[in-house]
């Protein structure tokens, strides 16, 4: 039974049984299956044309041009060639059809989860490739990672959200005393490294303090005119590079003050003439809090530093090396500091491997950074960063002249094999002195020593 004859008996049959034997009704009631079963075809063919799965493709609708661009060009002209267009995703040249609707049907199911996401984001970047299998997500600390091959070579990408960001804030001709703004707009607290420049003059154990929490940093050391002090946590003082011959303490917000002026002198905690009880180089340094805060520069003179070197081996030594009076000379800060960005993505991705489709690495790169366009959520700026992962290969050159990759394979080790120093290495050697004197919060106060 033909499409056209089985309307027809279902339209009869919902006629009563008095009207369903007459010839001439049955005639007009053929001729309307024959014209129901056209528009069901129509229909069917225009529901398929519409969905990526059934939409025909070029190879199916044979179309012919008498030119390489002009077939290829052809092949927007097709059913799955028009749905993929309307998503800006059109056939790349030399793509077949399968590869072609597999890559349009990725795409699309994309959006079921929204584009926002990192997993559609890495999504629209695996396409940018053409990848061959769905790409294989997973996190590493604070970023994520998609896995997948691309004509058979494995490639990584790394997404992170809110990247770091160096930053750093540059005063020039800083007077001693004076209070120097400074603004974190990232995300979270961070810890800052100074870099102080002795334009005047040469100058000894100068101080960087934070003015809210009253933290300071000393370097127990002098500078020479035109030398950069830089200052981190964790690390040794470096002067132009490397390591000075002082030493950096940080003393805590907490100091005791002494008034000269009473009767016996009081000795108390806070207050501007205050002096520190408890430093060290162990101590952490001030954070830099979210927002502004405030810094003071200015350098110890012969009395104060008597506070911080009694009981010191080396106290004599620094003493004679301090002011005994004066102002501080003039210095030039700058504060380094990484922060997280708001609202900002990042993604990297190798920089020495190019899709076969495409010509080249610029291209590569405009076409992720559109993805990245569409998939971002408004407000949200992305980022397109290239890195290079180090392979256990290298050059070297033969007796020829010429360059030949070695494959640097590691020694199977077991119980019994004896270790042989590594093939490739570096050493380090520790050019700094000694630190001399001790490295506790004790000190000496009213002629009492204090542990």
């Amino acid at each position: 039974m033909t499409a056209a004859a089985a309307i027809s008996r279902r339209l009869v049959e919902q006629l009563p049984r008095v009207l369903q034997s007459g010839d001439n009704l049955q005639g007009v009631l053929s001729a309307l299956g024959r014209e129901l079963e056209i528009l069901d075809r129509a229909s069917l063919k225009l529901m398929r044309s519409r969905w990526y799965d059934l939409a025909s493709d070029w190879d199916q609708e044979g179309l012919t041009a008498p030119s390489e661009e002009a077939a290829f060009a052809a092949r927007g002209e097709s059913e799955l060639g028009r749905i993929g267009a309307l998503f800006g995703l059109l056939p790349e040249r030399g793509e077949s059809s399968d590869a072609y609707r597999e890559r349009l049907r990725r795409f699309v199911l994309l959006h079921r989860h929204g584009l926002g996401s990192s997993q559609a984001l890495l999504g629209l970047a695996a396409l940018v490739y053409h990848a061959d299998d769905i790409p294989q997500l997973g996190w590493e600390g604070e970023c994520v990672h998609a896995r997948f091959s691309c004509n058979g070579t494995p490639v990584t990408l790394e997404l992170e959200d809110n990247p770091r960001q160096a930053r750093s804030a540059e005063f020039k001709a800083v007077s001693p005393g004076l209070e120097l703004p400074v603004v974190n707009d990232g995300l979270t607290d961070t810890l800052p490294s100074f870099e102080l420049h002795a334009i005047d003059q040469a100058l000894s154990f100068p101080v960087i303090e934070h003015v809210e929490s009253g933290v300071r940093v000393l370097y127990l050391g002098s500078l020479a005119k035109g030398e950069c002090l830089t200052l981190a946590q964790g690390r040794l003082p470096l002067v132009n590079g490397v390591p000075g011959r002082g030493e950096m303490l940080v003393g805590s917000g907490y100091r005791f003050c002494r008034h000269d002026g009473c009767d016996p002198p009081v000795a108390r905690f806070g207050g501007e003439l205050a002096y520190f009880a408890d430093f060290s180089s162990k101590l952490p340094f001030p954070d830099l809090a979210t927002g502004e805060s405030h810094w003071r520069y200015e350098t110890l003179s012969r009395d104060r530093l008597a506070y911080y070197v009694a009981g010191r081996s080396d106290a004599k030594t620094l003493l004679n090396q301090a002011q005994t009076q004066g102002e501080s000379p003039r210095v030039a800060l700058t504060l380094r500091w990484e922060q997280k960005i708001p609202s900002c993505f990042v993604l990297r991705i190798p920089a020495d491997f190019t899709p076969d489709h495409l010509d080249h690495f610029a291209e590569l790169t405009r076409r992720l950074s559109k993805a990245l366009d569409y998939g971002r959520a408004a407000g949200v700026q992305a980022r397109l960063q290239g890195v290079i992962h180090f392979r256990e290969s290298g050059l070297a050159p033969d007796e020829m002249g010429r360059c030949r990759v070695l494959h640097l394979e590691r020694d199977p080790l077991s119980v019994e094999d004896r270790l042989h120093p590594p093939r490739l290495g570096f050493a380090l050697t520790e050019d700094a002195a000694p630190a001399e004197g001790l490295y506790g919060p004790d000190g000496i106060f009213d002629q009492n020593h204090l542990d």
